[in-house]
C-alpha cells in the first residue's frame, strides 16, 4: 500500500501486520490499542454480520453492529474510530462500511445513540466477551 498521507493508514498497518519496508520506526505508537475485549466484540460482529450488506441503513446488520458497539460503551470500554476502522479493513470489512463503523463509534464517543432495535444482542454480551478474553467459563 502506498498513501501520500501516512496519518491516514497507521490503523491499518498496525492491525494487518504489514510488512514494513524501509524505516518501520514512523509507524510505532501512531495508532491507539484496542482493548482485547474490544477487539473480541469486533471479531463478534465481523463474523456475524454480511459484509455484502450496507450497516448505515436499518437492518440485520446495523443492528448487530450498532448494539455492541453501544453496550461496550456502556460497560466503559474505550474506543478509537480510527484504530476500530483500521481493525475492521485489515480484517475482511470493505467499502463503505469500514467509514460507517467509524461514524458509529465516533458518534457513540460524543454520546449519541445510533438507531437500532433493541434485544438483538444478549443482555450479558460484555460479560461473555470478557469472559472469552480472561478464559473464563461463559
Amino acid at each position: 500500500v502506498i498513501e501520500w498521507v501516512t496519518e491516514n493508514i497507521y490503523p491499518w498497518v498496525k492491525y494487518s501486520n504489514a510488512e514494513l519496508l524501509g524505516d518501520p520506526s514512523i509507524w510505532e505508537e501512531q495508532t491507539a490499542e484496542i482493548d482485547p475485549v474490544v477487539i473480541r466484540g469486533m471479531e463478534s460482529i465481523t463474523s456475524l454480520i454480511n459484509h455484502n450488506n450496507s450497516i448505515s441503513g436499518a437492518g440485520f446488520e446495523k443492528d448487530h453492529t450498532v448494539g455492541p458497539l453501544v453496550m461496550l460503551h456502556e460497560a466503559g470500554y474505550a474506543m478509537d474510530p480510527s484504530a476500530i476502522k483500521g481493525w475492521a479493513a485489515a480484517n475482511g470489512w470493505r467499502g463503505d462500511n469500514v467509514k460507517h463503523l467509524g461514524d458509529y463509534v465516533d458518534q457513540i464517543n460524543r454520546g449519541g445513540r445510533p438507531r437500532f432495535r433493541a434485544g438483538t444482542t444478549r443482555k450479558d454480551y460484555v460479560k461473555y466477551l470478557e469472559s472469552e478474553v480472561d478464559g473464563s467459563p461463559n
